[in-house]
């Protein structure tokens, strides 16, 4: 599990593919980690398994500054207490948009 959530949460540092835009994760990459949560196949992670996920990531910064609770909570809009993999995939996408916006550009 480590690798593919390392991949995601642990890099997303911003890659500039010019000044104006920047990459995010991938839907493949963000899939990949849903499914390694997700380990009972059901489609939907509660909260119990994304923080005992959370404990096993190396996340970034960004991640680590909110906490398991915290970036749960903004995965699970609708509060609900489970995140369906459509909803982590935005919901970490969005994280990280927010989070590379605050990192100042290097020009």
């Amino acid at each position: 599990m480590s690798n593919a959530v390392s991949a995601v949460y642990g890099s997303y540092g911003p890659r500039l593919a010019s000044q104006a835009s920047v990459l995010l994760p991938s839907v493949q990459k963000l899939t990949m980690v849903f499914s390694r949560i997700d380990t009972k196949g059901r489609g939907s992670i509660s909260r119990s398994q994304f923080i005992r996920a959370f404990g096993n990531m190396n996340p970034a910064a960004g991640f680590r500054q909110l906490g398991a609770e915290g970036v749960f909570a903004a995965l699970d809009t609708q509060r609900t207490g489970a995140v369906s993999q459509l909803s982590f995939i935005r919901g970490t996408t969005r994280l990280i948009a927010q989070f590379q916006a605050t990192i100042p550009s290097s020009s």
